[in-house]
């Protein structure tokens, strides 16, 4: 199986690097940005296969990054996971409607988050 490219979009370094570091253990090849407008310029440049995305960013959030990506044919068939400490029904749902393809509230365990993966890229 080729390596799949994970890009985290955490703006907390503690949580990126914890995030980085399991995935890089499962085998994944991660990209690490802290901001939505740093993820738009990897995205292009590097074309990853899936992201997680913190809602919670600063400047521009999560929510406007993911309807940025749902508005761009480029981009809207990248499986987005939401990794939030939002635990409403209200975030999930709006997660659900703007294409995400799971929603994990933190904190989650590392099994979750690469169950989840498994999933998107089993689909």
């Amino acid at each position: 199986m080729s390596e799949r490219t994970v890009l985290i979009v955490e703006d907390e370094a503690d949580i990126l690097m914890s995030l980085r570091i399991a995935l890089e253990l499962a085998d994944y090849r991660v990209l690490g940005v802290a901001s939505a407008e740093e993820a738009l310029t990897v995205f292009d440049r590097e074309a990853p296969d899936a992201m997680l995305l913190d809602i919670g960013l600063p400047g521009m959030d999560g929510w406007t990054l993911l309807e940025q990506l749902q508005s761009d044919t480029r981009r809207s068939t990248l499986p987005v996971i939401v990794v939030s400490a939002h635990a409403d029904l209200a975030s999930a749902g709006r997660a659900t409607q703007l294409g995400c393809r799971a929603f994990l509230t933190k904190p989650f365990r590392v099994a979750e988050l690469t169950r989840a993966l498994d999933e998107v890229f089993a689909s």
